[in-house]
């Protein structure tokens, strides 16, 4: 090997290991990235400035929201959800954190998966707006992530509920309630605030605590991956 090959050579590997710490990098930032973004959700959803909840998913058809009473898909489904324009009564308040995350970044760096504890409380009025009910409401979500045009997007999320129950009730003595719900009534009520009608009704077990359930495992913390697929 001549003098000017060996030099070849090792730009080369330089240059590939400048690539591969790059990219190290750019996984590693994700992670604080991708918890600010969560965070700022959860900050605009207790504030209900749902525009800018709906500005953090991807501009995307393949969008998913999916919660307890249906499925919203693409980027004007995830703002049928998250809609300023969307009536709702005065003195309704709700605030869900988000503990516990796991997070992994594909090692190609362009999507990323992470899960959520979410202790939350939700303050809904009564009819009369004189007064108003405060519940617990916990849930565990799973949320997926895709970076496009050097950000950081919502691209999935799915919301699996714990309990809700009145703030003076202790979640052990609410009844059984069944593993799959018909929501058809709360449907387009713009009186008392509720829910749009989702692209796809519920398909999945809606598990929430009794004393005659065992926890499940759903979602799953996410493992390394290489790329989605």
């Amino acid at each position: 090997m001549t003098t000017e090959e060996r030099i070849d050579a090792l730009e080369a590997r330089y240059e590939a290991k400048i690539q591969d710490l790059e990219l190290e990098l750019h996984r590693t930032k994700a992670v604080n990235e991708i918890q600010n973004l969560v965070g700022s959700y959860a900050l605009y959803y207790s504030a209900q400035h749902f525009n800018e909840c709906a500005a953090l998913f991807a501009p995307r058809d393949d969008v998913i929201v999916d919660l307890s009473f249906g499925e919203f898909h693409g980027k004007y489904g995830a703002e049928r959800v998250y809609d300023d324009d969307y009536p709702l009564p005065t003195g309704l308040f709700r605030i869900h954190s988000f503990n516990s995350p796991t997070i992994q970044v594909a090692s190609d760096g362009m999507t990323a998966k992470g899960t959520w504890i979410s202790p939350g409380i939700d303050t809904e009025p009564d009819e009369s707006g004189e007064k108003a009910e405060a519940k617990w409401c916990w849930i565990k979500y799973k949320i997926d992530f895709i970076y496009e045009n050097g950000k950081w997007y919502i691209w999935h999320i799915y919301a699996y509920g714990l309990f809700n129950c009145d703030f003076y009730t202790s979640w052990a003595d609410l009844p059984e309630r069944p593993l799959y719900r018909d929501f058809s009534a709360d449907f387009q009520n713009p009186e008392r605030g509720s829910k749009p009608r989702p692209d796809r009704d519920p398909h999945r077990i809606d598990w929430t605590y009794s004393v005659h359930r065992r926890p499940i495992l759903e979602p799953e913390p996410p493992k390394p991956y290489d790329t989605w697929e």
